[in-house]
């Protein structure tokens, strides 16, 4: 039996070690060309980096939205201010102490006659002046109403014809004489659930949008658990515990950080240098291309994640919130959407 003996230097081995080397070579150009056009998925061991989870968000809130200070001090913006008579005219110690607190005895302009009676309570407010906001535009659309404190609250322990005696039982800051009153409201904390991580990169929901125009305290950089003012209201169908995503359109939207010198130097110093070993023509800090140009052609970037906060109380054509949680520090003129 003969059997047939292909030798190494066939013109048929050669054909077919040519198309094999030709084959792995088509392979690796077009998995290169692949990687380079899209990116590949597995990070080289080699690579002295992981991907790890980011840090979680910061969780400061409670279940309950708001407590105490939080919910009965936050104060409001009121579009249609109703005239306050009740007012504080005095006080037990008012020659040695002119700023009260929780415990002090009261005396106010209003008795008998006025229909107060014992054990009414009241709330006690500082109206300090009309608020409009900066980020709409028209006078009747910026005009969002009085902007008024709320400081505590009081009992009425004594009436008479035309004064009243009252204890302070809860204060949240200093209260003065000619503080005026109003009618006390029990409010419920709306529930936050944060046990869900905050969905920083999901697409926006489409409903209602508007902006943070005020920290009860006038703060710039707010965080967890302060009290800030959003530009809807009741008019705009805005309900206690609703929810709001507070974002930014793109990263530097509320222009807390700008850079001064966004251009890069192109070239080295030419002073100091050697006269043979000058370096490289390069400079390690030059962009392929400058900054503010890749921003001014780039296609619209998804919006930046910023918080979230829940509506304590509602006005005409604002409300008061909680900020429940953070990825960073919020500021006046940030965004919210409602959830």
């Amino acid at each position: 039996m003969r059997h047939s003996v292909i030798h190494s230097n066939s013109p048929l081995i050669k054909i077919l070690f040519s198309a094999v080397s030709l084959a792995l070579s088509l392979l690796v150009f077009f998995e290169v060309a692949f990687a380079q056009a899209l990116g590949t998925r597995k990070l080289p061991a080699n690579l002295p980096t992981s991907e790890e989870e980011p840090p979680s968000l910061t969780k400061l809130a409670p279940s309950e939205a708001a407590r105490g200070n939080d919910l009965y001090c936050a104060g409001f913006i009121n579009a249609n201010p109703s005239p306050n008579r009740f007012q504080i005219v005095g006080a037990e110690e008012e020659n040695t102490r002119p700023h009260l607190a929780q415990g002090d005895v009261v005396y106010l302009n209003a008795g008998r006659s006025q229909g107060v009676e014992p054990n009414m309570l009241f709330s006690i407010v500082r109206p300090l002046g009309y608020f409009r906001t900066p980020f709409k535009g028209g006078a009747e659309k910026r005009l969002l109403g009085l902007y008024t404190q709320e400081l505590g609250l009081l009992r009425v322990i004594a009436v008479q014809e035309t004064t009243a005696t009252a204890r302070i039982i809860f204060s949240c800051s200093d209260i003065q004489l000619g503080d005026l009153l109003r009618a006390f409201e029990e409010r419920r904390a709306p529930a936050t659930d944060i046990s869900q991580p905050l969905p920083r990169y999901a697409p926006p929901s489409g409903k209602k949008q508007g902006r943070i125009v005020l920290e009860r305290n006038q703060k710039e950089m707010i965080s967890p658990r302060d009290i800030v003012y959003i530009d809807l209201g009741a008019e705009s169908g805005v309900r206690v515990g609703d929810r709001f995503t507070i974002f930014r359109r793109y990263p530097d939207d509320a222009k807390s950080v700008r850079f001064n010198d966004d251009n890069v130097i192109i070239r080295q110093s030419r002073d100091f240098q050697s006269d043979t070993f000058k370096g490289g023509p390069f400079s390690n800090d030059h962009p392929y291309e400058e900054r503010q140009k890749v921003k001014n052609n780039r296609p619209p970037i998804p919006r930046k994640v910023v918080g979230e906060l829940v509506v304590i109380s509602v006005q005409g054509r604002s409300a008061t919130a909680v900020v429940t949680r953070t990825t960073q520090e919020v500021h006046p003129g940030d965004w919210v959407e409602l959830q």
